[in-house]
């Protein structure tokens, strides 16, 4: 003969407190990693949708005006930079040349995309 067990209600809130503590961290975790992973690449694939023209509908060459923009900023930056003695001498002529080469290319690339006009 089985004797029915009586449960208090306190007995059951306390069990449903105590599996939402053990179950919590498994649900929240995989969140907080799933948030981060999101945060972290969305700023990469947005470039990328950017850089093909796709998020934007922009043509060709207001990409190239854009980019032609960017690195004549990033220039005046790179210069600024190096006068508040921010950047070494060094490092001021390795980042000065490479968005050099970066702005003829895209100087390049506007001349080439005027002349198929």
């Amino acid at each position: 003969m089985s004797v029915p067990v009586r449960v208090s209600p306190c007995s059951s809130a306390r069990g449903v407190a105590i599996a939402k503590q053990r179950f919590m961290p498994q649900i929240i975790a995989p969140l907080l990693f799933i948030a981060a992973i999101i945060y972290v690449a969305y700023p990469l694939v947005s470039e990328k949708l950017l850089a093909t023209g796709l998020e934007t509908g922009e043509s060709g060459r207001e990409l190239l005006l854009n980019e032609k923009d960017e690195v004549i900023s990033s220039l005046k930056d790179i210069e600024m930079d190096y006068r508040m003695g921010k950047l070494s001498l060094q490092d001021y002529n390795q980042l000065r040349t490479d968005f050099e080469r970066r702005a003829a290319d895209v100087l390049k690339r506007l001349d080439e995309n005027d002349d198929k006009r």
